[in-house]
């Protein structure tokens, strides 16, 4: 028994001295990876991980991200995106992935992470260990980085993704033997034995109606607050106490028809349900100068204090401008330089500020693509160049 607890306690602390390196010796991960295919001592997450519980303060302030996709060699690797996002962007405490709940994420993950291990082998430009989510949970927990997770009603059928409406999603959440409850069951697990800050954000910009999940009637309203419930039950249940539950609404910029609604939602899902308050700010492109940051956000937080969140952390969940539709490219990207620039200084001006009521705990800029796509930050574009002062080496 005592030479069991001694090779716990050394793998646990070979494990510390791990974590806190900012890249892990090979030598180290030999020591390791020795205990562990000893029986008594078992896996890392099991004895090690376990005990994290999460630590609002985790959610780091004055910080931003940009999410990158792998799409040059074809890997969707949340893994490989965040190795990416934190070689271009060294000082990012927060990295947003996607993940839908109802994927056999198992075997999805297995064959991305098996794609992104033969890319490390022939590349040599990155170690094995950074590949699939167990890899991006170990990687965040070792730099100390936040994961936002946009966790999304998706299903498996025929081989191919679908989007469950959240009336589906509600059903099969409340059935004990569907295999939507029971992958939500299983990623909870995976989530806790991870032991990472995990901020879930569970079915967000439900406020938009191109959403399988939108709220604009009755009957969808009440599916959606009851699936939230069912999922933070689920996640309790689990114990997963380092996943904490984000809600996200999506702001274009302009006053939106669907605030009944949102303050709605948060009533029937009750703030005890809720985590984090959060926002996603992505400012129309029909308006000839998007509308500022500062106005979205002041926005929601007047909402959030009248229904009861105003003592809830509060996070922008994804960010980003496309710029006037009628301007051509170079303007467009100018102009989403310069609303990128005002939106982080306005963060680090509330942040600095002694009025803790007005803290952003954390900002996320989603990048869309690396190679393409309309919320792409090209290399060294204005919008490059403002992120890049903030989060650069």
């Amino acid at each position: 028994m005592l030479n069991r607890m001694l090779l716990l306690t050394v793998h646990c602390f070979l494990f510390s001295m791990n974590s806190f390196a900012e890249v892990a010796p090979n030598e180290l991960y030999g020591v390791i990876d020795t205990l562990e295919s000893i029986p008594e001592v078992g896996t890392i997450q099991s004895h090690c991980s376990n005990t994290h519980s999460f630590n609002l303060s985790d959610v780091h302030n004055n910080q931003v991200v940009g999410m990158y996709f792998s799409s040059g060699e074809g890997l969707n690797d949340p893994g490989l995106q965040f190795y990416r996002t934190l070689k271009k962007y060294p000082k990012t405490k927060s990295f947003l992935w996607y993940s839908g709940t109802a994927l056999s994420y198992e075997s999805k993950d297995a064959k991305t992470k098996y794609k992104c291990k033969d890319f490390a082998r022939r590349s040599g430009y990155f170690d094995q260990k950074v590949c699939g989510l167990s890899g991006l949970l170990e990687s965040a927990k070792q730099k100390g980085v936040t994961v936002q997770i946009g966790y999304e009603s998706n299903k498996f059928v025929n081989g191919k993704v679908e989007n469950l409406d959240v009336t589906q999603f509600a059903a099969e959440l409340s059935d004990p033997d569907s295999e939507v409850r029971q992958n939500v069951i299983s990623y909870a697990k995976k989530l806790k034995e991870s032991g990472a800050a995990v901020v879930l954000r569970p079915l967000s910009e439900m406020n938009d109606k191109g959403m399988p999940w939108d709220i604009m009637d009755e009957q969808k309203l009440n599916d959606y607050a009851k699936s939230w419930k069912l999922m933070k039950e689920i996640f309790d249940n689990e114990g997963a106490n380092n996943v904490k539950f984000s809600f996200n609404p999506i702001d274009y910029g302009h006053a939106s028809g669907s605030f009944h609604s949102v303050k709605k939602v948060i009533r029937k899902i009750g703030t005890e349900n809720i985590d984090i308050a959060g926002i996603n700010v992505y400012p129309s492109s029909y308006d000839r100068t998007p509308v500022p940051f500062s106005k979205s956000i002041k926005r929601w937080k007047n909402i959030y204090r009248a229904e009861g969140l105003g003592d809830k952390p509060f996070i922008i969940g994804e960010s980003n401008a496309l710029g006037y539709r009628g301007y051509s490219a170079d303007v467009r990207n100018r102009q989403k330089g310069k609303w990128m620039k005002d939106a982080l200084e306005y963060f680090e001006e509330v942040n600095s500020n002694s009025d803790s009521s007005d803290d952003i705990t954390n900002f996320t800029i989603f990048n869309g693509f690396e190679k393409g796509g309309k919320y792409a930050i090209p290399e060294d574009s204005p919008s490059d160049q403002a992120i890049d002062s903030h989060l650069g080496t």
